[in-house]
């Protein structure tokens, strides 16, 4: 079987959700909490990455402009800005 390449470092976008996810910007670095910090640390234990939080720049998941493009954690994605959303 063939193994797969992760990276080492991925860009995570989120939108703050009491105790789904949380996150406080501490000494210019984000510390973050809840359920969903939990699996993202579990994931990055497993399959050996680091991560960097990214907020939704208008605190949303995604809504589709006119123009074909999105906002929220689904833009930041779209536009190669972060590598996953939660």
């Amino acid at each position: 079987m063939k193994n797969l390449h992760f990276p080492s470092k991925i860009k995570v976008a989120i939108v703050q959700l009491k105790n789904m996810f949380t996150s406080e910007k501490v000494n210019g670095e984000y510390v973050i909490g809840g359920v969903e910090e939990k699996m993202l640390n579990v994931l990055a234990e497993k399959l050996n990455f680091q991560y960097e939080i990214l907020t939704s720049p208008n605190g949303q998941y995604g809504s589709r402009n006119t123009n074909g493009t999105w906002d929220g954690i689904i833009g930041l994605i779209q536009s190669g800005k972060a590598d996953m959303g939660l």
